[in-house]
């Protein structure tokens, strides 16, 4: 065995370094208040973010909460029926509108040659609980039509990111709205 093992600094630093920390330690930030920061509620005070950076136990529990909470999201929207497609579409001249009792997805023509739309959501109120982390429009192809947080009226919108038009799209192209 070689006595002047070359990792043996690195190795005492990191144990120095983490010497203070008990990884099996209890979670300093209780599980209902890190669940409250996950479903949108209050944000995290200075003194509990201060925690966040110093505990990596209460860092792993948040993550593994997350990932809880993200499932449970998931499954809940996904047993929902009206989230399960936006294919049916009424479509006019300016306007494409899918309503259900989920949501009301439009899009909306900015010009006159039919290249820019605008791609608008409103969420229903008794699914705007379930969507604190955002949302997400996808088709069947795995094109993501709209992304993001909604607003205090549970509103989200944006340009349609494709060279496409949708009028051309999205018969053809179910979507699912799903959290993030």
């Amino acid at each position: 065995m070689n006595k002047h093992d070359p990792t043996q600094p690195l190795l005492s630093a990191l144990l120095r370094h983490y010497s203070d920390e008990v990884p099996d330690a209890p979670p300093a930030i209780a599980d209902t208040r890190l669940r409250e920061v996950l479903r949108g509620g209050t944000a995290f005070t200075p003194a509990e973010r201060h925690l966040m950076l110093q505990s990596p136990a209460t860092r792993e529990r948040f993550i593994a909460l997350a990932h809880r909470e993200r499932a449970t999201v998931r499954q809940a929207w996904g047993q929902t029926p009206v989230f399960a497609c936006l294919a049916a579409a009424t479509s006019g001249q300016n306007e494409i509108k899918i309503e259900n009792a989920a949501c009301e997805l439009r899009l909306i023509k900015l010009d006159s040659q039919g290249r820019r739309w605008k791609i608008w959501l409103r969420l229903a109120d008794t699914f705007r609980r379930h969507s604190a982390g955002g949302v997400r429009v996808v088709d069947d192809t795995g094109r993501e039509w709209l992304a993001g947080q909604l607003d205090a009226e549970g509103e989200l919108s944006g340009l349609w990111p494709f060279e496409e038009s949708p009028v051309a799209w999205v018969p053809y192209h179910p979507a699912n709205l799903e959290p993030r």
